[in-house]
C-alpha cells in the first residue's frame, strides 16, 4: 500500500471515530488504527490539534479507548506480558506522542489521562520500552530493573567503555520513545511563565522519582547517547546516513535538560493540585511495595533522582570524558562557522540544548566546574560562548542564547583560577571584528563593550556582564592599550547625565566600573599602565562627574528626585581614583613641562617605574560575586529550554502554538 493510501484508509477510520461509539470490542475496527499507518507523518498528519479536540468534546470515550488501548500495548511489550507486531507498537507511541500534548492543555483531557492510573501506565510503559529486549536495546540483562546495569547503557561514555550494538531498528524505536516522554513533559507549556520558576510538573516528577523502572540506565543512557554523536563531518554522514543518530542525540539532549529542569513539589503543592495528588499516591504505593515497608517507617524521597545522579557524578574519569565531550561538541559552532569554504567539522544541530545541559552541570556539579576551569580545553568552551554571543548578538530572536551563554560566563567567572586563565594571549584565532585583543581578557572587554554600547535590547544582560568584568578585573594580569580605551568608553557611557537619570538603578552600573579601575590600580598596576594614563589624562571627566548637579528636566521613565541623586553620589567609589589623580596628575604636568616632546610611550614608561606605595588606602579583601538562581531565572530557564526544544521540533510539529502560555509564540 502507498503512503498516500495508507494515510487516507487511515483517515476514514479516523472520521469513523467521530461519527460512531466504537466498542473496545470491535477489534477489527481498533487494529486498523494501528496497524495501518506506515509512518509518524501519517499519524501526525491525520491527528491535527482540532482533530484531537473535536474528538474530546464530540467522542471522548473513543478517544480514551484508543489511548488506553495503544497504553496497553506499550506497557505490555515493556513488560514482556505480550507480543506485537512492532509497527503496532511503533504507531502505539505515536499515537501517545501526538495526542499527549493537546490533552495536556485542557482540564478534561488531564483528567482522563490521571483516571484509571492512565498517565503512571504511559511513563512507565515508556521507560521500560527503553530496554525492552530487542526494541529499546540489544541487551538482555538479568538484573532487576531498580538495579543499575552498565550493560543496558545504549552507548560508550560514563561507566561503559562498550556497549552492545544497537541496529537501526532499534535506534528509529528509541526516537519514538524519546519523543513520546517529550510529549509527557510538555504540561509546562501550559502554565505562564510566572508561575515556571516553582512549577511541578506531575508528568516529569514521576519521571524522575526514585520510584520508576531504569531510572540510573536511562540518565546514563542519555548523556552517552548526547556524546556518542560525532563532531567530524565525515564520520556523521558516513555512519548516520538516515538522520537517526543525530535525531536520537537531539531527542536525548532536550530529554535529559527538561527532566533536569524539573522542580520536585512541597507538600503544600501536593495537597493543592489534584494531579500531583494523584502522583503521589502512585509513588507513595510503589515506594511502599518496593521498600516491603510502611511509607511511614521508610518515607518517599520529594527528590529529582535525575539531578541526584548529576550531582553524585565525582569519578576523575567520568570528569574527563565529560570535558572532553563538550567541548569538542560545542566548539564545532566555531570550527565549522570559521571555514572559509569546506570543513571536516559539522556544527552539531543541538549546541543549543547542549549550552544548557553545560549550564544544568557547572550549576549543580561544583566539583565538574573546578575540574572543567583547571584543564585546557576549557579555552574551547570560552571560544564558542564569546563566538556565539558575538555572532547571535545582531539578532533579537537568539538574545535567550546570548544571555545563557553570558550566564556560563558569569559561572566561571566566580573563580580565581579561571579568572588567571583570561590572562592566556590569543592569537586572532576567533576571526571576530575586535581590533587589539591581545588577551582573552581583550577578547571579553571588547565583545562586551559592544553590547553595552550598541545594543539596547540586550541592556538586561548588562548587569551580569558588569559583574564579570568585575570579577576578573583583580586578578587578569595584562590589559591592552585597545581594551583600556573601551573600559573608559564605558565609564563615560555610565557617568552620562542621560544614563544616570533613566532607571533608578543605573548608577550601580557607574559604581561596577569604578570598582574595575579601584581593582586595575590597587591589584594589577603594571598590567593596567594605557588604562592608567587614559584616567590621567581625561581627569575632566571626572571632575564633571564630581561636580554634576540634579537636573529636572532630562526626560526619564520615573520620577527622579534629588534625595535619590544625593545618596548615590555621596557614596561614589573615587577612593583610589582622586588620589591618583592628585598625586600622579602634578608628575605627569612636571614632566610634559620639562620635555614638550615627550611620547605616550615615554610617559607610560615613567608609569611603570612609579609607586603609589603610601598613597593609596591599605587593600580591603577581594570578593567574588557568584551567581545565585532565583525564581524568576529559574522561570526564565525553563521558558528558554523549551523555547528551544518547541522551535527545532518544527519538522514535526508536536505542540499547538496557540496554547501555549511559557512563552509567546510569533508567527510570521
Amino acid at each position: 500500500m502507498g503512503n498516500s493510501d495508507s494515510r487516507a484508509t487511515f483517515r476514514d477510520t479516523i472520521d469513523g471515530l467521530l461519527k460512531n461509539n466504537i466498542s473496545e470490542l470491535d477489534g477489527s475496527y481498533w487494529i486498523e488504527i494501528f496497524k495501518v499507518p506506515e509512518n509518524v507523518e501519517d499519524i501526525f498528519f491525520v491527528f491535527t490539534p482540532t482533530l484531537i479536540k473535536e474528538l474530546l468534546n464530540k467522542q471522548p470515550s473513543n478517544l480514551e479507548r484508543m489511548l488506553r488501548i495503544a497504553t496497553n500495548i506499550i506497557h505490555s511489550v515493556s513488560k514482556q506480558e505480550a507480543e506485537f507486531e512492532r509497527i503496532v507498537t511503533l504507531n502505539s507511541l505515536r499515537i501517545i506522542s501526538r495526542i499527549l500534548p493537546i490533552l495536556l492543555e485542557i482540564e478534561e483531557g488531564r483528567k482522563m489521562l490521571w483516571e484509571n492510573s492512565t498517565s503512571f501506565d504511559i511513563v512507565d510503559g515508556l521507560l521500560g520500552l527503553l530496554f525492552t529486549y530487542k526494541f529499546g536495546t540489544s541487551c538482555s540483562s538479568f538484573l532487576s530493573p531498580y538495579e543499575f546495569d552498565i550493560n543496558r547503557l545504549w552507548n560508550p561514555g560514563l561507566y561503559a567503555q562498550e556497549t552492545s550494538y544497537s541496529t537501526m531498528q532499534i535506534n528509529e524505536n528509541r526516537i519514538e520513545i524519546l519523543r513520546g516522554i517529550l510529549a509527557c513533559c510538555s504540561q509546562t507549556l501550559y502554565n505562564d511563565i510566572n508561575e515556571a520558576g516553582i512549577y511541578a510538573n506531575p508528568w516529569s516528577w514521576m519521571m524522575t522519582s526514585n520510584e520508576m523502572r531504569f531510572g540510573k540506565d536511562f540518565f546514563f543512557s542519555l548523556i552517552n547517547t548526547i556524546f556518542a554523536y560525532p563532531a567530524e563531518k565525515f564520520n556523521s554522514t558516513i555512519s548516520d546516513p538516515f538522520g537517526m543518530i543525530e535525531k536520537e542525540a537531539s531527542l536525548s539532549c532536550q530529554v535529559l535538560i527538561a527532566l533536569l529542569d524539573s522542580k520536585t513539589p512541597n507538600q503544600q503543592q501536593i495537597q493543592e493540585n489534584p494531579e500531583l495528588r494523584a502522583a503521589h499516591e502512585i509513588l507513595q504505593k510503589l515506594h511502599s511495595e518496593l521498600q516491603g515497608l510502611s511509607a511511614e517507617l521508610s518515607p518517599l524521597k520529594l527528590e529529582n533522582a535525575f539531578m541526584t545522579y548529576l550531582k553524585e557524578i565525582n569519578d576523575p574519569s567520568h570528569f574527563k570524558f565529560l570535558a572532553k565531550s563538550f567541548s569538542a561538541q560545542l566548539n564545532t559552532v566555531v570550527a565549522y562557522n570559521s571555514a572559509y569554504l569546506f570543513s571536516s567539522i559539522n556544527e552539531i544541530p543541538f549546541y543549543q540544548e547542549l549550552l544548557v545541559l553545560l549550564w544544568q552541570f557547572i550549576d549543580n556539579n561544583p566539583n565538574f566546574e573546578e575540574y572543567l576551569i583547571k584543564k585546557k580545553c576549557i579555552f574551547k568552551i570560552i571560544d564558542m560562548l564569546i563566538f556565539s554571543i558575538w555572532n547571535l548578538k545582531e539578532n533579537p530572536g537568539k538574545v535567550g542564547v546570548v544571555q545563557l551563554c553570558i550566564f556560563i560566563l558569569l559561572h566561571l567567572s566566580s573563580h580565581r583560577e579561571y579568572s588567571i586563565k583570561l590572562a592566556e594571549p590569543y592569537d586572532g584565532h576567533l576571526s571576530l571584528n575586535i581590533q587589539g585583543a591581545e588577551y582573552y581578557y581583550d577578547l571579553l572587554i571588547g565583545v562586551f563593550h559592544n553590547i553595552i554600547l550598541n545594543h539596547s535590547y540586550l541592556i538586561e544582560a548588562v548587569s551580569t556582564i558588569m559583574i564579570i568584568i568585575l570579577n576578573h578585573s583583580a586578578y587578569v594580569k595584562n590589559i591592552s592599550s585597545s581594551s583600556a580605551i573601551k573600559l573608559f568608553a564605558i565609564f563615560e557611557y555610565f557617568s552620562s547625565k542621560k544614563f544616570l537619570h533613566k532607571e533608578p538603578g543605573n548608577y550601580g552600573y557607574l559604581y561596577q566600573i569604578l570598582e574595575v579601575f579601584n581593582h586595575r590600580l590597587q591589584y594589577q598596576w603594571d598590567g593596567s599602565l594605557h588604562l592608567i594614563y587614559l584616567i590621567i589624562s581625561k581627569r575632566n571627566v571626572f571632575d564633571r562627574l564630581i561636580n554634576m548637579k540634579f537636573d529636572h528636566h532630562i526626560e526619564c521613565t520615573w520620577e527622579a528626585n534629588e534625595d535619590w541623586f544625593r545618596k548615590w553620589k555621596n557614596d561614589l567609589p573615587v577612593g583610589l581614583i582622586f588620589p591618583l589623580l592628585q598625586d600622579m596628575s602634578p608628575r605627569i604636568e612636571k614632566l610634559c613641562a620639562q620635555n614638550s616632546q615627550i611620547t605616550d610611550a615615554e610617559i607610560i614608561e615613567f608609569l611603570n617605574g612609579s609607586t603609589m606605595v603610601g598613597v593609596f588606602p591599605v587593600p580591603h579583601a577581594l570578593f567574588f560575586r557568584k551567581f545565585h538562581a532565583t525564581k524568576q531565572i529559574l522561570a526564565w530557564l525553563t521558558s528558554l529550554l523549551w523555547g528551544i526544544i518547541y522551535i527545532r521540533g518544527q519538522v514535526l510539529p508536536m505542540f499547538d502554538f496557540r496554547s501555549i502560555k511559557l512563552f509567546t509564540v510569533s508567527i510570521n
